[in-house]
Protein backbone atom coordinates (compact mmCIF):
# COMPACT_ATOMS: atom_id res chain seq x y z
CA UNK A 1 0.00 0.00 0.00
CA UNK A 2 0.74 3.70 -0.79
CA UNK A 3 2.58 5.37 2.14
CA UNK A 4 0.16 9.07 1.46
CA UNK A 5 1.18 10.75 4.52
CA UNK A 6 4.89 9.93 3.80
CA UNK A 7 4.30 10.94 0.05
CA UNK A 8 2.88 14.63 1.56
CA UNK A 9 5.58 15.22 4.04
CA UNK A 10 8.29 14.65 1.65
CA UNK A 11 6.39 17.09 -1.20
CA UNK A 12 6.13 19.03 1.58
CA UNK A 13 9.79 19.35 2.34
CA UNK A 14 10.20 19.76 -1.48
CA UNK A 15 8.23 22.71 -1.53
CA UNK A 16 10.23 24.02 1.24
CA UNK A 17 13.23 23.56 0.36
CA UNK A 18 13.17 24.13 -3.15
CA UNK A 19 15.15 26.84 -4.77
CA UNK A 20 12.13 27.27 -7.48
CA UNK A 21 10.79 30.28 -6.94
CA UNK A 22 7.43 30.63 -5.28
CA UNK A 23 6.92 26.88 -4.81
CA UNK A 24 7.35 27.69 -1.15
CA UNK A 25 3.84 29.46 -1.14
CA UNK A 26 2.20 26.41 -2.04
CA UNK A 27 3.09 24.76 1.43
CA UNK A 28 2.87 27.87 3.72
CA UNK A 29 0.25 28.75 5.88
CA UNK A 30 -2.29 31.44 4.27
CA UNK A 31 -5.82 31.93 3.34
CA UNK A 32 -7.48 30.16 0.74
CA UNK A 33 -7.67 33.06 -1.84
CA UNK A 34 -3.87 33.07 -1.76
CA UNK A 35 -3.07 29.65 -2.30
CA UNK A 36 -5.47 29.34 -4.67
CA UNK A 37 -3.60 32.19 -6.82
CA UNK A 38 -0.30 30.28 -5.91
CA UNK A 39 -1.26 26.90 -7.69
CA UNK A 40 -2.61 28.91 -10.41
CA UNK A 41 1.08 30.65 -11.13
CA UNK A 42 2.78 27.85 -10.75
CA UNK A 43 0.52 25.98 -12.78
CA UNK A 44 0.79 28.77 -15.47
CA UNK A 45 5.01 28.76 -14.97
CA UNK A 46 5.94 25.44 -15.28
CA UNK A 47 3.35 24.87 -18.51
CA UNK A 48 5.42 27.62 -20.31
CA UNK A 49 8.78 26.26 -19.43
CA UNK A 50 7.50 22.26 -21.18
CA UNK A 51 6.17 24.82 -24.10
CA UNK A 52 9.11 26.79 -24.11
CA UNK A 53 11.40 23.42 -24.35
CA UNK A 54 9.54 21.33 -26.69
CA UNK A 55 9.60 24.51 -29.16
CA UNK A 56 13.26 24.59 -28.37
CA UNK A 57 13.45 20.85 -29.19
CA UNK A 58 11.57 21.52 -32.41
CA UNK A 59 13.44 24.19 -33.29
CA UNK A 60 17.09 22.27 -32.94
CA UNK A 61 15.28 19.48 -35.06
CA UNK A 62 14.21 21.59 -37.94
CA UNK A 63 18.25 23.36 -37.76
CA UNK A 64 20.39 21.67 -35.83
CA UNK A 65 23.41 23.77 -36.56
CA UNK A 66 24.84 27.20 -34.34
CA UNK A 67 26.74 29.68 -35.97
CA UNK A 68 29.22 31.28 -33.37
CA UNK A 69 31.61 34.04 -33.65
CA UNK A 70 34.89 33.07 -32.44
CA UNK A 71 37.36 36.21 -30.89
CA UNK A 72 40.27 34.16 -31.57
CA UNK A 73 42.75 36.01 -34.13
CA UNK A 74 44.05 33.53 -36.33
CA UNK A 75 47.92 33.56 -37.86
CA UNK A 76 48.05 35.22 -40.74
CA UNK A 77 50.56 32.73 -42.07
CA UNK A 78 47.56 30.12 -41.79
CA UNK A 79 45.35 32.00 -44.03
CA UNK A 80 45.19 31.33 -47.56
CA UNK A 81 45.83 34.34 -49.95
CA UNK A 82 43.11 35.01 -52.62
CA UNK A 83 43.19 34.93 -55.91
CA UNK A 84 43.69 38.04 -58.26
CA UNK A 85 42.83 38.36 -61.51
CA UNK A 86 44.03 41.70 -63.30
CA UNK A 87 41.69 42.66 -66.57
CA UNK A 88 41.97 45.21 -68.92
CA UNK A 89 39.82 47.39 -69.92
CA UNK A 90 40.52 47.60 -73.23
CA UNK A 91 39.25 43.61 -74.20
CA UNK A 92 40.18 44.02 -78.36
CA UNK A 93 43.85 45.32 -79.07
CA UNK A 94 44.32 47.09 -82.01
CA UNK A 95 47.23 46.15 -83.47
CA UNK A 96 45.84 42.61 -82.90
CA UNK A 97 43.01 43.73 -84.76
CA UNK A 98 44.44 45.43 -87.32
CA UNK A 99 46.89 42.09 -87.77
CA UNK A 100 43.62 39.93 -88.53
CA UNK A 101 41.74 42.61 -90.51
CA UNK A 102 44.60 42.13 -93.47
CA UNK A 103 44.82 38.41 -92.75
CA UNK A 104 40.45 38.48 -93.75
CA UNK A 105 41.35 41.13 -96.31
CA UNK A 106 43.34 38.67 -98.09
CA UNK A 107 40.23 36.66 -98.76
CA UNK A 108 37.65 39.69 -99.74
CA UNK A 109 40.66 41.48 -101.23
CA UNK A 110 39.15 45.00 -100.59
CA UNK A 111 40.88 48.54 -100.97
CA UNK A 112 41.60 49.01 -97.14
CA UNK A 113 40.46 47.38 -94.19
CA UNK A 114 38.51 50.07 -92.30
CA UNK A 115 35.31 48.26 -92.90
CA UNK A 116 36.62 45.39 -91.54
CA UNK A 117 37.66 46.65 -88.51
CA UNK A 118 34.21 48.26 -87.66
CA UNK A 119 32.86 44.77 -88.09
CA UNK A 120 35.36 43.55 -85.81
CA UNK A 121 34.19 45.35 -83.52
CA UNK A 122 31.03 43.59 -83.31
CA UNK A 123 33.31 40.76 -81.63
CA UNK A 124 33.23 43.12 -78.40
CA UNK A 125 29.66 42.07 -77.92
CA UNK A 126 30.64 38.57 -76.89
CA UNK A 127 31.82 40.36 -73.80
CA UNK A 128 28.35 41.81 -73.04
CA UNK A 129 26.00 39.77 -75.04
CA UNK A 130 24.39 42.15 -76.59
CA UNK A 131 23.32 42.55 -80.00
CA UNK A 132 23.49 46.26 -81.39
CA UNK A 133 24.18 45.98 -85.10
CA UNK A 134 23.25 42.64 -86.30
CA UNK A 135 24.07 43.19 -89.85
CA UNK A 136 27.72 43.57 -89.34
CA UNK A 137 28.06 40.72 -86.89
CA UNK A 138 26.42 38.41 -89.06
CA UNK A 139 29.03 39.19 -91.66
CA UNK A 140 31.73 38.72 -89.61
CA UNK A 141 30.83 35.87 -88.45
CA UNK A 142 30.54 34.01 -91.99
CA UNK A 143 34.08 35.80 -93.30
CA UNK A 144 35.31 34.19 -89.85
CA UNK A 145 33.50 30.87 -90.35
CA UNK A 146 35.39 30.81 -93.91
CA UNK A 147 38.93 32.01 -92.83
CA UNK A 148 39.10 30.59 -89.39
CA UNK A 149 37.74 27.26 -90.34
CA UNK A 150 40.82 26.28 -92.48
CA UNK A 151 42.81 26.28 -88.80
CA UNK A 152 42.40 22.96 -86.86
CA UNK A 153 40.50 22.90 -84.20
CA UNK A 154 38.35 26.43 -84.64
CA UNK A 155 36.96 27.81 -81.58
CA UNK A 156 35.79 31.52 -81.45
CA UNK A 157 37.41 31.37 -77.47
CA UNK A 158 40.48 30.84 -79.39
CA UNK A 159 40.30 33.80 -81.34
CA UNK A 160 39.20 36.14 -78.92
CA UNK A 161 42.02 34.86 -76.68
CA UNK A 162 44.62 35.95 -79.51
CA UNK A 163 43.08 39.48 -80.08
CA UNK A 164 42.93 40.42 -76.69
CA UNK A 165 45.71 42.10 -74.82
CA UNK A 166 48.64 39.99 -73.10
CA UNK A 167 50.01 39.39 -69.74
CA UNK A 168 52.94 40.72 -71.16
CA UNK A 169 51.15 43.62 -72.61
CA UNK A 170 49.81 44.51 -69.11
CA UNK A 171 52.75 43.57 -66.52
CA UNK A 172 55.93 45.54 -65.79
CA UNK A 173 56.98 44.00 -62.74
CA UNK A 174 55.99 42.10 -60.45
CA UNK A 175 56.82 41.61 -56.78
CA UNK A 176 55.90 38.87 -54.27
CA UNK A 177 56.63 38.30 -50.66
CA UNK A 178 59.19 41.00 -50.37
CA UNK A 179 61.06 39.56 -53.42
CA UNK A 180 61.15 40.71 -57.29
CA UNK A 181 59.94 37.91 -59.29
CA UNK A 182 58.99 37.07 -63.30
CA UNK A 183 55.77 38.48 -63.77
CA UNK A 184 55.28 34.99 -66.29
CA UNK A 185 56.19 32.58 -63.42
CA UNK A 186 53.57 34.59 -61.07
CA UNK A 187 50.87 34.91 -63.75
CA UNK A 188 48.81 32.78 -66.09
CA UNK A 189 45.75 34.26 -68.83
CA UNK A 190 43.13 32.73 -67.43
CA UNK A 191 38.78 33.19 -68.62
CA UNK A 192 36.68 35.04 -65.66
CA UNK A 193 33.22 35.85 -66.13
CA UNK A 194 34.99 39.27 -67.55
CA UNK A 195 36.85 37.91 -70.71
CA UNK A 196 40.57 36.86 -70.41
CA UNK A 197 42.30 37.84 -67.73
CA UNK A 198 45.73 37.60 -66.26
CA UNK A 199 45.33 35.51 -62.81
CA UNK A 200 47.58 35.07 -59.56
CA UNK A 201 47.09 32.00 -57.32
CA UNK A 202 44.41 30.62 -59.04
CA UNK A 203 44.36 27.13 -58.10
CA UNK A 204 41.14 25.78 -59.72
CA UNK A 205 42.28 23.13 -63.03
CA UNK A 206 41.87 24.47 -66.65
CA UNK A 207 39.09 23.65 -68.49
CA UNK A 208 38.87 24.56 -72.20
CA UNK A 209 42.53 24.35 -72.23
CA UNK A 210 43.20 24.06 -75.89
CA UNK A 211 42.39 27.40 -76.38
CA UNK A 212 45.55 28.58 -74.44
CA UNK A 213 48.62 28.81 -76.68
CA UNK A 214 50.69 29.08 -73.80
CA UNK A 215 48.42 27.63 -70.50
CA UNK A 216 51.36 25.75 -69.09
CA UNK A 217 51.33 22.80 -67.01
CA UNK A 218 47.65 22.10 -65.64
CA UNK A 219 46.69 22.09 -62.27
CA UNK A 220 44.67 19.69 -61.12
CA UNK A 221 42.48 20.00 -57.80
CA UNK A 222 44.32 19.60 -54.53
CA UNK A 223 47.70 19.23 -56.41
CA UNK A 224 48.82 23.03 -55.48
CA UNK A 225 47.23 24.80 -52.36
CA UNK A 226 46.96 28.35 -52.50
CA UNK A 227 49.60 30.77 -51.68
CA UNK A 228 49.90 31.96 -47.90
CA UNK A 229 51.50 35.75 -47.02
CA UNK A 230 54.59 35.52 -45.42
CA UNK A 231 53.76 37.97 -42.72
CA UNK A 232 51.28 41.45 -42.49
CA UNK A 233 51.90 44.41 -44.45
CA UNK A 234 52.35 45.61 -48.05
CA UNK A 235 55.98 44.39 -48.26
CA UNK A 236 54.59 40.70 -47.40
CA UNK A 237 51.80 41.06 -50.42
CA UNK A 238 51.89 41.38 -54.05
CA UNK A 239 53.01 44.48 -55.97
CA UNK A 240 52.46 45.33 -59.52
CA UNK A 241 53.26 47.52 -61.98
CA UNK A 242 50.70 48.34 -64.80
CA UNK A 243 51.53 49.45 -68.11
CA UNK A 244 48.46 50.98 -69.93
CA UNK A 245 48.81 51.76 -73.91
CA UNK A 246 45.98 53.85 -74.93
CA UNK A 247 47.27 54.19 -78.67
CA UNK A 248 46.44 50.12 -78.60
CA UNK A 249 42.43 50.58 -77.33
CA UNK A 250 39.70 48.90 -79.65
CA UNK A 251 36.73 47.79 -77.73
CA UNK A 252 36.10 48.21 -73.85
CA UNK A 253 33.04 46.91 -71.74
CA UNK A 254 32.99 50.56 -69.75
CA UNK A 255 33.44 53.73 -71.30
CA UNK A 256 36.93 54.27 -69.47
CA UNK A 257 40.22 53.50 -69.30
CA UNK A 258 42.68 51.45 -66.83
CA UNK A 259 42.15 48.14 -65.22
CA UNK A 260 39.78 45.77 -63.52
CA UNK A 261 41.30 43.81 -60.38
CA UNK A 262 39.11 40.90 -59.22
CA UNK A 263 39.77 38.75 -55.78
CA UNK A 264 38.19 35.60 -55.39
CA UNK A 265 38.16 32.71 -53.47
CA UNK A 266 41.14 30.58 -55.16
CA UNK A 267 39.38 27.51 -56.04
CA UNK A 268 36.31 29.19 -57.35
CA UNK A 269 35.48 30.81 -60.69
CA UNK A 270 35.26 34.37 -60.68
CA UNK A 271 31.66 35.67 -61.14
CA UNK A 272 30.55 38.40 -59.88
CA UNK A 273 26.79 37.85 -60.09
CA UNK A 274 27.12 35.06 -57.47
CA UNK A 275 28.48 37.12 -54.94
CA UNK A 276 32.24 35.16 -54.82
CA UNK A 277 34.39 38.20 -56.04
CA UNK A 278 35.33 41.78 -55.20
CA UNK A 279 35.63 43.83 -58.03
CA UNK A 280 38.35 46.77 -57.92
CA UNK A 281 38.57 49.36 -60.88
CA UNK A 282 42.11 50.90 -61.44
CA UNK A 283 41.98 54.34 -63.53
CA UNK A 284 45.19 55.61 -65.65
CA UNK A 285 47.86 57.37 -63.73
CA UNK A 286 46.40 55.99 -60.55
CA UNK A 287 48.53 53.98 -57.13
CA UNK A 288 46.09 51.74 -55.28
CA UNK A 289 46.90 50.14 -51.94
CA UNK A 290 44.40 46.79 -51.63
CA UNK A 291 44.09 46.01 -47.83
CA UNK A 292 42.32 42.79 -46.93
CA UNK A 293 40.04 41.53 -44.14
CA UNK A 294 39.57 38.00 -44.13
CA UNK A 295 36.67 36.16 -42.37
CA UNK A 296 36.57 32.61 -42.35
CA UNK A 297 33.71 30.38 -41.61
CA UNK A 298 34.74 26.46 -40.96
CA UNK A 299 31.95 23.82 -40.22
CA UNK A 300 32.46 21.60 -37.32
CA UNK A 301 33.46 17.71 -38.53
CA UNK A 302 30.11 17.05 -36.37
CA UNK A 303 28.11 19.11 -38.66
CA UNK A 304 29.02 16.55 -42.36
CA UNK A 305 27.91 13.49 -39.82
CA UNK A 306 24.12 15.44 -40.48
CA UNK A 307 22.11 14.92 -43.43
CA UNK A 308 21.79 17.86 -45.83
CA UNK A 309 17.95 17.96 -44.72
CA UNK A 310 19.23 19.55 -41.78
CA UNK A 311 22.53 20.66 -41.81
CA UNK A 312 21.73 22.81 -44.66
CA UNK A 313 24.86 23.33 -46.47
CA UNK A 314 27.44 21.18 -47.84
CA UNK A 315 31.13 20.26 -48.32
CA UNK A 316 33.33 20.15 -50.97
CA UNK A 317 33.14 16.64 -50.41
CA UNK A 318 29.67 16.30 -50.97
CA UNK A 319 29.03 17.05 -54.43
CA UNK A 320 30.58 18.06 -57.57
CA UNK A 321 29.92 20.90 -60.34
CA UNK A 322 31.60 21.45 -64.11
CA UNK A 323 34.04 23.39 -62.09
CA UNK A 324 35.24 20.62 -59.71
CA UNK A 325 34.55 20.05 -55.71
CA UNK A 326 31.24 22.01 -54.63
CA UNK A 327 31.51 25.17 -53.94
CA UNK A 328 27.81 27.55 -53.19
CA UNK A 329 29.38 30.19 -55.59
CA UNK A 330 30.46 27.44 -58.23
CA UNK A 331 27.01 25.84 -58.10
CA UNK A 332 24.91 29.28 -59.17
CA UNK A 333 27.89 29.42 -62.12
CA UNK A 334 27.07 25.97 -63.43
CA UNK A 335 23.10 26.63 -62.92
CA UNK A 336 23.20 29.62 -65.00
CA UNK A 337 25.41 27.80 -67.76
CA UNK A 338 22.37 25.16 -67.85
CA UNK A 339 19.79 27.94 -68.27
CA UNK A 340 21.97 29.59 -71.00
CA UNK A 341 22.50 26.17 -72.47
CA UNK A 342 18.97 25.40 -72.16
CA UNK A 343 17.64 28.49 -73.69
CA UNK A 344 20.30 29.30 -76.60
CA UNK A 345 22.08 26.25 -76.83
CA UNK A 346 25.20 27.31 -76.51
CA UNK A 347 27.82 28.23 -74.03
CA UNK A 348 29.47 31.74 -73.40
CA UNK A 349 33.06 31.82 -74.00
CA UNK A 350 33.71 33.60 -70.68
CA UNK A 351 32.19 30.53 -69.11
CA UNK A 352 35.23 27.95 -68.93
CA UNK A 353 33.30 24.62 -69.31
CA UNK A 354 33.87 21.87 -71.93
CA UNK A 355 31.27 20.14 -73.06
CA UNK A 356 31.19 17.66 -76.85
CA UNK A 357 27.57 18.48 -77.50
CA UNK A 358 27.60 22.29 -77.34
CA UNK A 359 29.67 24.40 -78.97
CA UNK A 360 31.11 28.42 -77.55
CA UNK A 361 27.80 31.01 -78.31
CA UNK A 362 29.05 32.60 -81.48
CA UNK A 363 27.99 35.97 -82.96
CA UNK A 364 25.05 34.37 -84.52
CA UNK A 365 24.05 33.69 -80.74
CA UNK A 366 23.80 37.30 -79.56
CA UNK A 367 20.09 37.78 -80.08
CA UNK A 368 19.23 35.19 -78.04
CA UNK A 369 21.97 35.81 -75.35
CA UNK A 370 20.37 39.34 -75.37
CA UNK A 371 16.94 38.41 -74.82
CA UNK A 372 17.80 36.66 -71.80
CA UNK A 373 20.55 38.71 -70.06
CA UNK A 374 18.04 40.44 -67.56
CA UNK A 375 17.33 36.45 -66.60
CA UNK A 376 20.62 35.63 -66.02
CA UNK A 377 21.70 38.50 -64.01
CA UNK A 378 20.37 37.24 -60.87
CA UNK A 379 19.29 34.79 -58.51
CA UNK A 380 15.72 33.95 -57.37
CA UNK A 381 15.32 34.96 -53.90
CA UNK A 382 13.97 32.17 -51.74
CA UNK A 383 12.50 34.60 -48.80
CA UNK A 384 10.12 36.58 -51.30
CA UNK A 385 6.85 36.77 -49.54
CA UNK A 386 5.04 38.78 -51.83
CA UNK A 387 2.91 36.15 -54.26
CA UNK A 388 2.39 38.22 -57.06
CA UNK A 389 5.84 39.38 -56.64
CA UNK A 390 7.10 35.80 -56.51
CA UNK A 391 5.88 34.75 -59.45
CA UNK A 392 7.15 37.54 -61.48
CA UNK A 393 10.81 37.31 -59.66
CA UNK A 394 10.79 33.61 -60.61
CA UNK A 395 10.40 34.46 -64.13
CA UNK A 396 12.45 37.00 -64.78
CA UNK A 397 15.81 35.49 -62.86
CA UNK A 398 16.93 32.74 -62.38
CA UNK A 399 16.35 29.63 -59.81
CA UNK A 400 19.17 27.44 -58.34
CA UNK A 401 17.37 26.38 -54.83
CA UNK A 402 19.35 23.31 -55.13
CA UNK A 403 22.57 25.03 -54.51
CA UNK A 404 23.01 24.89 -50.97
CA UNK A 405 25.20 27.28 -49.04
CA UNK A 406 29.07 26.32 -48.47
CA UNK A 407 29.93 24.74 -44.62
CA UNK A 408 33.27 26.30 -44.78
CA UNK A 409 34.06 29.66 -46.54
CA UNK A 410 36.36 32.54 -46.81
CA UNK A 411 35.30 35.79 -47.35
CA UNK A 412 37.54 38.72 -48.46
CA UNK A 413 36.55 42.20 -47.86
CA UNK A 414 39.08 44.67 -49.57
CA UNK A 415 39.80 48.19 -48.63
CA UNK A 416 41.75 50.70 -50.90
CA UNK A 417 43.68 53.62 -50.66
CA UNK A 418 43.66 55.82 -54.06
CA UNK A 419 46.03 57.95 -55.11
CA UNK A 420 47.14 59.87 -58.50
CA UNK A 421 50.16 59.70 -60.11
CA UNK A 422 51.75 62.52 -61.66
CA UNK A 423 53.31 62.87 -64.92
CA UNK A 424 57.21 62.82 -65.11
Amino acid sequence: MCDRKGYTVLWRSFCKDSTIHSLNFLVMKMNYSHRIFWIVFNIFTISSTVAFMVHMWEDYLETPTIVTQSSSNIPIQNVYFPALAVCNMNKISKKKAVEYAQEINSYRKLENIDSILQDLVSLGQLYTSTSESEGSFIRLQKWMDKYDNYTEDYDISRRLLQLSPSCEDMLQSCRWADEQQDCSKLFSTRITYDGFCCTFNYVRQFTNSKIYSNSGQKIEPGSEEPRKPIGAGMMNGLSLALKNDLDDYFFTTLETTGYKVLIFNAADYPDKISGSLNEIIIGFNQEVLIGLQVDLCRGSSSLAQLPLSLRRCMFRADGRTSFGPYSHSDCLVDCKTKSIVSLCQCIPFTVPVESEDVSACSLIDLPCLGRYTGKWSKYYPKDLEDEELLVQEKYDSLSCEHCLPSCSHTVYKPFTSIANVLDK
